[in-house]
């Protein structure tokens, strides 16, 4: 991993956005220790490949984490609380 690493950081949002969205075609991702909160998404990976998720938090959201069409992605030790439609989606 770590192509892009992003880490220690808070995104609060006003909900009618994503927190941390990562576009199609991104490779080698690392997000660690980010919280998200009030987004329409805490964190959305779209046809990512190759990433990690490791100690995140996303509160209150309306989903925490959505992965679509993404491949070898692993989420260790992250949290999603209080979300409002899903924690991972």
């Amino acid at each position: 991993y770590d192509q892009v690493r992003i880490e220690d950081g808070a995104v609060r949002q006003t909900g009618s956005e994503d927190a941390v969205s990562v576009a199609v075609g991104a490779t080698n991702i690392t997000l660690d220790r980010i919280i998200t909160q009030n987004a329409i998404r805490g964190i959305r990976l779209n046809s990512v490949n190759r990433a990690l998720i490791t100690h995140c938090e996303m509160v209150g959201n309306t989903t925490g984490i959505e992965l679509s069409g993404c491949r070898n992605v692993s989420i260790e030790s992250s949290i999603a609380r209080s979300n409002r439609h899903a924690g991972f989606s």
